[in-house]
């Protein structure tokens, strides 16, 4: 599939998009909590449906209509011979700390991409920890539990998933929990909103920082009662993207958008945040000095700002970055020099001369985020530019590039 995207000024109102990350969460969450709990605005992701389904492997009764799920968490979570996880990454690293927290020996299944994906540094962090795992290379694997989260070091490179799992079962376990963090987590936020909800369950911590997790063993989850799915701030961040490069992009929902705005304006955006909205606009963008790693998710944002700001910038710490996000990082600068933008990696550093950008043809390689991001750099490109491969967008956001048109991008 491929979409055509021409120079475009944007100009316009969408609504925010629901936050899938968090419905996972929630998912989880409800299934860790007796009784019901009713969970409405989740997004029609695949993702979710493989977390669901391994709720109900897990002994969660599960009623969905309409966008909306109700959620019975049994007395008790029984282990299961086996859970599959799907095709998603997110099911599994949530699912698999659950898992081994039981007690008894589980089957991990999954298939389609997960099948091919190298989880060996999950496992190991588990066999670590006290589990006992049989993982071959590939899925189908097995774990037996339970693991100590008493104190333990958790490697930021995991990611803030895997991390949210270890967080959300470490109340049942029988001991405290006390896990040092060493390194940046990539989307830390996503760690914050994780605990944030778990205390809105009930759940009690001595400590909750970018270092250092800690709270007592033997809590037990409390029904806080039904739950609206907030925006993405993450995905939204796309579309302000396009109105900090070409006009004025308005999102209307509700979540906290400090983090991903703070981005905006060190490249000159102007940036207005309101009670149940923000708009991001176009300034006399200007370059700037980033911190990769303090990026964080917003990394490919600042790559596309340098592109198209005067001057030089510079980012820093790209080396540190996860694997993962040092190859989207290159994906998208390879595809950002098609565009005209010059750019240079030395070491673990990269200097960006931006200034005018030109339509090209984009090959994203299957990074939902890199073909998001080249979509937004094209508003203020010269030309047309064309994505190959554009549905791969749609697993993580199905409605981008219709969102795009509604504020004003002409996309064909």
């Amino acid at each position: 599939m491929q979409t055509e995207i021409r120079r475009s000024i944007i100009s316009g109102s969408a609504k925010a998009p629901p936050s899938g990350p968090f419905a996972h969460r929630a998912a989880v969450l409800a299934l860790l909590t007796p009784g019901q709990t009713q969970i409405s605005g989740a997004p029609p992701l695949q993702g979710i449906a493989d977390t669901i389904a391994a709720c109900r492997a897990l002994g969660a009764d599960i009623v969905q209509s309409e966008g909306t799920m109700d959620i019975f968490g049994p007395e008790e979570i029984v282990a299961p011979r086996e859970v599959s996880c799907g095709g998603s990454n997110t099911t599994f690293k949530l699912m698999l700390p659950l898992c081994a927290s039981l007690g008894s020996s589980v089957g991990i299944t999954g298939s389609g991409a997960l099948l091919q994906k190298d989880l060996s540094p999950f496992f190991g962090f588990l066999d670590a920890a006290g589990a006992k795992t049989a993982y071959g290379g590939a899925l189908p694997a097995g774990v037996t539990g339970p693991f100590s989260a008493e104190e333990r070091l958790y490697p930021g490179a995991l990611g803030s998933q895997f991390l949210s799992g270890i967080l959300l079962c470490a109340p049942l376990l029988g001991q405290d929990a006390s896990i040092g963090i060493d390194g940046a987590v990539p989307g830390w936020e996503y760690v914050k909103e994780t605990m944030a909800a778990m205390k809105e369950y009930g759940i009690r911590f001595h400590s909750c920082s970018q270092d250092f997790a800690s709270l007592p063993g033997g809590q037990a989850y409390d029904l806080p009662g039904d739950i609206r799915v907030p925006a993405s701030p993450c995905l939204s961040s796309y579309l302000l993207l396009a109105g900090a490069l070409s006009g004025k992009a308005e999102l209307e929902g509700s979540c906290d958008w400090q983090a991903h705005s703070g981005i905006f304006r060190q490249f000159g955006a102007g940036v207005a945040i309101r009670k149940h909205g923000i708009s991001v606009s176009t300034g006399a963008l200007s370059c700037a000095t980033v911190d990769a790693q303090a990026a964080g998710v917003l990394l490919p944002h600042a790559l596309v700002l340098a592109s198209a700001a005067k001057g030089e910038s510079e980012f820093t710490g790209m080396g540190s970055l996860p694997k993962r996000h040092r190859l989207r990082a290159r994906k998208l600068c390879r595809e950002l020099g098609r565009m005209g933008a010059k750019i240079d990696w030395h070491g673990g550093s990269i200097t960006i001369n931006g200034g005018k950008l030109t339509g090209a043809k984009i090959e994203p390689d299957g990074d939902p985020a890199v073909a998001m991001a080249c979509a937004a750099a094209a508003v203020c490109a010269q030309g047309a530019t064309t994505i190959n491969g554009s549905e791969c967008v749609a697993p993580s956001y199905p409605g981008f590039f219709g969102s795009l048109a509604s504020i004003g991008a002409i996309v064909r």
